[in-house]
């Protein structure tokens, strides 16, 4: 047993079962760091059933061989948390509710005359992207430092349940009309109505491929293979949307419905990308930004999805590129959006979580910096 320093003296009346020291510095308990294992066993080997007297015995646990000697020990699987050691033990701490990006699951309500349950979220009073951006009726400028925001704050959310969960999810409808906006929008991702968990055979297929016209990954709905990749293509269009202000499927002069994604790839292809973008940020100092933007999303919507960036990847470069644009702009627009479009009081915002920066590695800052240098790549695979 290990213990602090002066949390207990020895008297030789504790040696002959006279235990009045834990009545008065233990009623409570203590707390000890035990170095031990289970050592009258093994492992079962994989394909086998476990020897009698198996400690392992909660469903969502798994065993590990002993590192300080023969035997093992049981740990809850990732995901859950608990006792491995009885049944049921380890719980599931349904992560996916944890991270601040995704909407908040409330509970459930039954209606009244029918006994049909409805799922309860968080209220978000701002929104969807998709309004923010293309609301016709009340078209209000926004400013490249919050489309940088949203972009971070999706881009995370999407990340987390990709690589940060016990198994993977892929959303499987990644839209802007996804994408909800609190009182100081914030982003939060929403509707996992087409939601899949990732299938542990790569080769397993989906009888049918969700989406949305516009957004859908064209190698997902032909393979039939839904994969992270396949979400990391319908952002891509989203940060097209974010750079030009227009739809997915948007009416060109002639009142021609026209592809987002297919015409901005071509455009790119000519360099003549840049007439696409909206005019309320090209106006502004954010060329290298809105370039490396541009080479991003189209780098997210390369044809095969092995060649597309990780959604943590394109996460950290949006971050690079926020600092990037903080660097070398002022914080007057943010100010002067926030007094015009906000009820009640302006609030202060952190332009961008230190730690966050901090922990990037430099091949990460590398990758991003380096985004200009990919023209030529993306001729040959797109």
């Amino acid at each position: 047993m290990v213990a602090e320093v002066g949390w207990y003296n020895f008297r030789q009346q504790d040696l002959v079962d006279r235990l009045g020291f834990v009545d008065t510095k233990a009623k409570r308990g203590a707390p000890i760091v035990a170095d031990w294992a289970i050592r009258n066993g093994s492992c079962p080997e994989e394909g086998k059933e476990p020897q009698s007297g198996y400690a392992c015995v909660s469903a969502n646990s798994y065993c590990m061989p002993a590192t300080n000697g023969p035997g093992y020990l049981c740990q809850c699987s990732k995901g859950y948390e608990g006792n491995p050691y009885i049944q049921n033990g380890c719980q599931d701490i349904d992560e996916c509710m944890l991270h601040k990006q995704q909407t908040k699951y409330k509970g459930t309500v039954s209606m009244q005359k029918r006994d049909v349950p409805m799922l309860v979220y968080e209220y978000v009073s701002n929104g969807t992207l998709s309004e923010l951006l293309h609301n016709t009726n009340c078209r209000a400028p926004i400013p490249l430092n919050l489309r940088l925001k949203i972009a971070i704050q999706s881009a995370e959310a999407l990340a987390y349940l990709h690589s940060s969960t016990s198994c993977t999810i892929i959303h499987g409808d990644v839209k802007s009309a996804n994408i909800l906006l609190d009182d100081q929008h914030n982003a939060k991702v929403a509707d996992f109505g087409a939601s899949a968990l990732k299938p542990m055979d790569e080769r397993e297929f989906i009888r049918f491929v969700q989406g949305t016209l516009g957004y859908l990954d064209p190698e997902s709905f032909i393979s039939h293979q839904l994969t992270e990749k396949s979400d990391v293509y319908s952002f891509g269009v989203v940060l097209l949307e974010l750079i030009t202000r227009k739809r997915a499927i948007y009416d060109d002069k002639s009142n021609k419905k026209k592809s987002l994604s297919y015409v901005f790839l071509w455009m790119f292809r000519q360099n003549k990308y840049r007439i696409l973008l909206d005019s309320e940020v090209t106006g502004e100092a954010n060329t290298e930004v809105l370039e490396k933007l541009a080479k991003l999303a189209v780098q997210c919507l390369r044809s095969s999805g092995d060649d597309r960036p990780k959604m943590k990847e394109v996460a950290e470069c949006l971050q690079v590129l926020r600092r990037l644009y903080l660097d070398t702009s002022s914080d007057f627009d943010d100010i002067h959006y926030a007094r015009n479009h906000h009820e009640g009081s302006l609030s202060t915002e952190i332009p961008l979580d230190e730690m966050t920066c901090s922990s990037m590695d430099t091949a990460t800052v590398a990758w991003a910096q380096n985004l200009q240098n990919t023209s030529s790549t993306l001729n040959s695979t797109i």
